[in-house]
C-alpha cells in the first residue's frame, strides 16, 4: 500500500476513537488542575518553582520509559522488562566509565543493551507469536539477574570508582546537574516527547505502528512487515529504558542494580491513563505525559501532606483497574458504532 493509500485508511477510522482520545486528553488536564488545587490548599510549597521541578524531574523517569511502553502497547504488545532494563542501563554504563574512564563508551553502552533486549523481545513475540506478557516477565528476570551477577549486589558508583568529579557535569555526563535551573532530566523528557510525537505522526512507520496494532491481519495484507514492526516497537522501548538507567546515574551518581524494580507498573499505569489500549491500535505520547505528571504529583502531594508514600501503590492500583475498565468500555462502545 502507498502511503498516501495508508493515510487514507487511517483517515477513515471510526472518528469516535478521535472523540474519545480527545475527551481523555481534556479529563487528564481537569484531573491535574484538581489535584494541583487540592495538594496547595493542604500545603501551599506545592506550586512553589523549585516543588514543581521536582515533579518535572521525579515525572521524567516514568515518562520517559512510557513512551516507549506506550508504543509497544500500540501495537497490542506490552513490555514488563522496562524496570530490568532501567537498572542494567545505569549499571553497565557505570561499569563502562569507570573501568575504561570513557564518558562516550559509557552513554553507548545503554543503547547497545536496549537494542539487544528489544530485539530479543520482539522476535520471541513478532517471529514465533509467543504472548508479550511472558516472554518480557521471563527477560525481567533474566536481565534483572544479570544486573546483580555483574555487581555482586552492590550499588555502581562512580566516585568511588574512581570517576573524576569533573567528568560528572551537565554537559559531560547525561542526566547530571541542571542547565537553567532545570534537571537535565526534565530536558531530555521534554526532548523525547516532542521527537515522539513527531514521529508517531508524521512518519510512515508511525503509521504502521497503528495498523499493526488495529489490525495485524489487515496490515499484513497491505504490505507491512507485523513482526519486524512488532520488533522496532520493542527496540525503541528497550533503548527508552535503558537510557532512563543511564540519566538516573547521571543525576545521583551511583545506582542500585535493583534500582528499576517495581518501575514497569508506574509506567504502565501511566501509559494506560494516557489512553494507551491493551487491544492495540491506540496511544498518545501527550497523554502518556499527563499521566506520570498525575502519578508524580499524586506522590509528591502525598508526602507534603504527611500521608505515606506507600499509598501510591494503593493509587497505582486503582488507576490500572480503572482505566482498564475505561479502556474496555470505549472499545466496546467503538465496536457498537462500527456495527
Amino acid at each position: 500500500m502507498s502511503d498516501v493509500n495508508m493515510r487514507r485508511a487511517l483517515a477513515a477510522l471510526p472518528t469516535v476513537g478521535r472523540r474519545l482520545a480527545q475527551a481523555r486528553t481534556a479529563g487528564l488536564f481537569i484531573t491535574i488542575a484538581v489535584l494541583c488545587a487540592v495538594f496547595t490548599a493542604l500545603n501551599g510549597v506545592f506550586l512553589s518553582v523549585s516543588n514543581v521541578l521536582t515533579i518535572g524531574r521525579n515525572a521524567s523517569e516514568i515518562g520517559i520509559i512510557a513512551i516507549g511502553m506506550t508504543i509497544v502497547m500500540i501495537v497490542g504488545e506490552v513490555d514488563l522488562s522496562v524496570g530490568a532494563l532501567y537498572g542494567l542501563g545505569g549499571i553497565s554504563a557505570g561499569l563502562v566509565a569507570i573501568h575504561t574512564g570513557s564518558v562516550v563508551l559509557a552513554i553507548l553502552t545503554p543503547f547497545a543493551v536496549g537494542i539487544c533486549a528489544g530485539v530479543v523481545n520482539g522476535v520471541l513475540v513478532g517471529y514465533t507469536g509467543l504472548n508479550s506478557f511472558m516472554v518480557t516477565l521471563a527477560s525481567m528476570n533474566v536481565i534483572l539477574g544479570i544486573s546483580l551477577a555483574l555487581t555482586g549486589g552492590q550499588y555502581v558508583d562512580l566516585l568511588a570508582g574512581g570517576l573524576s568529579q569533573s567528568v560528572i557535569g551537565p554537559l559531560t555526563f547525561p542526566g547530571s546537574g541542571h542547565i537553567f535551573g532545570i534537571s537535565t532530566e526534565l530536558l531530555f523528557y521534554a526532548l523525547l516527547t516532542v521527537l515522539g510525537i513527531a514521529f508517531l505522526r508524521l512518519t510512515v512507520l508511525g503509521y504502521h505502528l497503528f495498523a499493526v496494532g488495529s489490525n495485524p491481519s489487515a496490515a499484513r495484507v497491505t504490505g507491512i512487515h507485523v513482526a519486524k514492526t512488532k520488533i522496532i516497537a520493542f527496540v525503541i522501548s528497550g533503548v527508552l529504558a535503558a537510557v532512563v538507567g543511564l540519566l538516573a546515574l547521571g543525576f545521583v551518581g551511583s545506582i542500585d542494580p535493583v534500582a528499576g524494580s517495581g518501575t514497569e507498573f508506574s509506567v504502565f499505569a501511566a501509559a494506560i491513563i494516557g489512553g494507551a489500549s491493551l487491544s492495540g491500535g491506540r496511544g498518545s505520547l501527550l497523554g502518556a505525559l499527563l499521566g506520570s505528571l498525575i502519578l508524580a504529583i499524586v506522590d509528591d502531594g502525598l508526602i507534603l501532606a504527611g500521608v505515606a508514600s506507600t499509598y501510591q501503590s494503593l493509587f497505582i492500583g486503582l488507576v490500572i483497574i480503572l482505566a482498564i475498565g475505561l479502556d474496555r468500555w470505549s472499545n466496546s462502545g467503538r465496536r457498537n458504532v462500527a456495527r
